[in-house]
């Protein structure tokens, strides 16, 4: 049985579902029910859209199965907020600005309804110092660590999260950092934490992602699964057409500054390839890949792929997309202070445009990483060069992030 009918049938699902279609959307030519119906009950299911796509099944295919697990996973996505609910007193506890972390806080504002968006767990970002107090906190409540078979002397230094299992079966997973360490990739927690949006669950107050940082956190998660999920396609393609032009250039920005960049146009692609949706911020992040790399994402088919879930059974795939995405960085500028002398790596910056030094208020300047050439901006100061290291800085470790600054108040938003 050829496969093409059931993944045209997804396409138009999806590209109904992202133009907010509310009737039923028929079989494409070539589907029979009788012979593809099962296939595409499967996919759905393990893509985990079958509430947000199931729900524009004509009635014909929609069966007695997919309509129970349309109704398991509604349950579980309320039963998951109404657990986040309750735990995120103990959390504030210790942890001034809890941030609500990926499906959960998708669920809660960027869905029509949190039940179409299915997730595991719950996921909380908190600063590094409150990990510790808030698993002891959510122990008290009942939940007990998963141990897993990492060793714990080096597990907290080359992982982000803890994960714990409550009574009643909801997975919470505890995070510090939202980036692996020494990953060419660098979501900053904390800038992630200074953006985050006040809002409600229930009767308690909350913090979730700003919209630029849950379309990153989705990319850099594409990154690592192999671009196989359609639940995150159907995020991005309610999140991209909803920023404004300040967050678009935001996004742009701050894609360039983490790595993301090349990664993000091959996600838009995907996007724009299932749903027809991100034209033109697809269009403008294009340039990143380049054309050979072009090619050989349209000779891969990686939408196919991702409708396949082809990074799961197929060795070796993910790492070339993974290959693909990773920042190139022959060109990376550091900055320093032209009066004091103080430098950086391209990961950090202490301000968007001219702004004073942290450590004297001079002006800052730039330089090529690789080369050390400074630009018109200052002059670079004898004996107080970058490190030239793209991913650390042996001057500022201190220094602000570039995602620690970026507000509602910057230049994206004047």
């Amino acid at each position: 049985m050829s496969p093409a009918p059931v993944r045209h049938y997804l396409v138009d699902l999806a590209t109904a579902w992202a133009n907010r279609a509310a009737g039923p959307v028929e079989p494409p030519a070539g589907f029979e029910p009788a012979a593809h119906a099962p296939a595409l009950r499967e996919a759905l299911l393990a893509h985990n859209v079958e509430v947000a796509l199931g729900a524009l099944l004509p009635p014909a295919l929609r069966d007695e199965a997919i309509a129970a697990q349309m109704a398991v996973s509604r349950a579980r996505t309320g039963e998951l907020l109404l657990e986040a609910e309750r735990i995120l007193p103990l959390v504030g506890r210790h942890a001034e600005r809890p941030v609500l972390l990926k499906g959960a806080a998708l669920a809660l504002r960027a869905y029509p309804e949190p039940a179409q968006r299915w997730f595991l767990d719950l996921d909380l970002l908190v600063p590094r110092a409150a990990v510790a107090p808030v698993c002891r906190e959510l122990e008290q409540a009942g939940y007990r660590a998963l141990p897993g078979g990492r060793d714990p002397r080096f597990y907290e230094k080359y992982h982000l999260h803890r994960i714990l299992l409550g009574p009643a079966g909801a997975c919470v997973e505890v995070h510090w950092d939202l980036t692996l360490p020494g990953s060419v990739y660098h979501l900053s927690a904390s800038g992630v934490t200074a953006r985050a949006r006040a809002d409600r669950l229930g009767r308690q107050a909350i913090w979730r992602p700003c919209a630029v940082d849950q379309v990153l956190h989705a990319t850099y998660q594409n990154i690592a699964d192999g671009w196989l999920d359609l639940r995150r396609v159907l995020d991005l393609a309610l999140l991209v057409p909803a920023l404004s032009h300040g967050e678009r250039k935001m996004l742009l920005d701050l894609a360039r500054h983490t790595g993301l960049e090349r990664a993000l146009a091959l996600s838009l692609h995907v996007v724009k390839s299932i749903t027809g949706v991100g034209d033109e911020l697809a269009a403008e992040l294009e340039p990143s890949l380049g054309p050979a790399a072009w090619r050989l994402v349209r000779g891969l088919d990686v939408t196919g792929g991702c409708l396949d879930r082809r990074g799961r059974s197929l060795e070796g795939y993910a790492a070339l997309l993974h290959l693909l995405a990773t920042p190139r960085g022959a060109h990376v500028s550091g900055s320093w202070c032209a009066s004091c002398g103080w430098a950086k790596s391209a990961c950090w910056t202490w301000g968007i445009g001219p702004a004073p030094c942290p450590g004297c208020g001079g002006a800052r300047g730039s330089a090529c990483i690789r080369s050390g050439r400074p630009s018109a901006w200052g002059t670079w100061p004898a004996g107080r060069g970058c490190c030239r290291n793209p991913l650390s800085c042996c001057r500022l470790p201190a220094l602000t992030s570039l995602y620690e600054v970026i507000d509602d108040r910057s230049e994206y938003f004047a």
